[in-house]
């Protein structure tokens, strides 16, 4: 492994260290007293990248072109702790919380979803992570 490299992969470790959250992250959640079959969640870190592109969109050209916005948040997962898969959820605050719609490819330590945001409806009653500074 070249030094450019070992440097790239420190680097991505160390914004992942400093920029994430943490997060639970399971296939459901459900309530430990319930009839269901708990499993418990697993804790992650996590960086989110949530806002809005313009898909479509000529850089300083303005010929009213089909232009839309997409919203598509981006989830960005260290592989050692987790390997997401299509489907799962991630409670990330009260009243916050994803499902996770595609996975790309693991990029050295780092693999990057697409997420769909939930409605707080949706995540009513999921476990939160605590906080740890």
């Amino acid at each position: 492994m070249g030094a450019f490299h070992k440097q790239r992969l420190e680097a991505r470790r160390v914004v992942h260290e400093i920029m994430s959250r943490p997060a639970l992250c399971a296939m459901t959640f459900s309530v430990p007293d319930s009839d269901l079959s708990y499993v418990a969640p697993d804790h992650v870190t996590v960086r989110i990248h949530d806002k809005t592109l313009r898909v479509g969109e000529m850089a300083g050209i303005s010929y009213q072109t089909a232009e839309v916005n997409d919203f598509g948040p981006r989830i960005i997962f260290v592989g050692c702790e987790i390997q997401p898969v299509r489907g799962m959820l991630l409670s990330v605050e009260d009243g916050l919380g994803y499902r996770i719609d595609s996975v790309e490819p693991a990029v050295d330590i780092t693999i990057t979803a697409t997420a769909v945001r939930l409605s707080r409806a949706e995540v009513a009653g999921w476990p939160i992570p605590e906080f740890e500074p």
